[in-house]
């Protein structure tokens, strides 16, 4: 019988274990590739869906939702309490193809222990999350994960299939785009958005961002996925999806929430997070809930 308020720790306690040999593993695998030409430039997944913003308007729809967003984005530029952010983000970013993009890095005093990113190359991380990070290494992975989500452009598709449900195949200036944002939510109760997209862009961003990481490291992001998988026994994907579900049982048991559980571990809606617990537990969060200790498979 396992207790579930055990659980949240079992996947730290993995990383724990398997950090050392990892990073062995790979400074192996980086000073064998020394005498090998320089590998080829970061690939970042194509897109499969529609985007109708350029560079430049994916910048501008990014600085009009931090507009937006202001209060509850609580950000904080200022450079003593995010150089720490920048100089990292910066060393990952050189590793990445020239996209256009233009990469900020803030401190933010949201409540949660999170990390977000908006169109056109901002990226938020909170105090919060900070203070729970270990080393710059944690803290480059969750940057590298914020910036797959920008450089596979996921906010410019997702606002493309919802201008295309309007009627909207193409953008002009930076006016023309704030009035279509607003036309976005002025219209949210019409608008149909895909349930099924947000875990791909989780794992789209997982490719991209452990690539960089990986880089940075002076090794290919396959040779670091083999050497996760090696370790751990699973694709780093499967490992982060599960990590994340793990904690949301916490969550789940400290709120008796599941719609606040799914939305603390980064669920778009409660219903994407019912579907992925159940498809890695085998069972529902109620019924974890109904239960003071629940057997759930690794």
């Amino acid at each position: 019988m396992t207790h579930r308020w055990l659980l949240p720790s079992l996947a730290l306690v993995s990383l724990l274990l398997f950090k050392t040999t990892i990073q062995d593993s790979a400074l192996n695998a980086y000073e064998a590739q020394q005498s090998t030409p320089c590998s080829s430039p970061v690939s970042i997944p194509p897109a499969s869906q529609p985007n109708i913003f350029s560079p430049e308007q994916e910048i501008a729809l990014g600085d009009i939702f931090a507009q937006l967003l202001d209060t509850r984005l609580a950000a904080n530029d200022d450079e003593a309490l995010t150089g720490r952010l920048r100089a990292v983000g910066d060393r990952l970013s050189a590793q990445l193809p020239v996209s256009g993009l233009h990469f900020r890095f803030y401190l933010s005093d949201a409540p949660q222990a999170n990390a977000f990113s908006i169109a056109g190359g901002r990226i938020y991380v909170t105090r919060k999350m900070v203070s729970f990070l270990r080393s710059e290494d944690e803290l480059a992975a969750v940057i590298g994960h914020e910036m797959g989500h920008i450089v596979t452009h996921q906010s410019a598709i997702e606002n493309t299939a919802l201008l295309q449900q309007l009627q909207v195949s193409h953008l002009s200036d930076t006016n023309d785009i704030f009035d279509k944002v607003n036309l976005i939510i002025e219209s949210a109760t019409k608008l149909k958005r895909n349930a099924d997209l947000p875990e791909k862009d989780q794992l789209a961003a997982d490719q991209a961002g452990l690539e960089a990481v990986a880089r940075q490291c002076g090794v290919g992001g396959r040779t670091l996925e083999r050497l996760f998988h090696a370790e751990t026994g699973m694709r780093y994907g499967l490992w982060r999806q599960k990590a994340r579900l793990l904690e949301s049982i916490r969550l789940l048991v400290e709120s008796r929430s599941v719609t606040h559980a799914a939305l603390e571990s980064g669920y778009s809606s409660a219903s994407a997070y019912i579907a992925a617990f159940k498809q890695t537990f085998g069972c529902t969060p109620k019924t974890v809930l109904s239960n003071s200790a629940a057997e759930i498979p690794w």
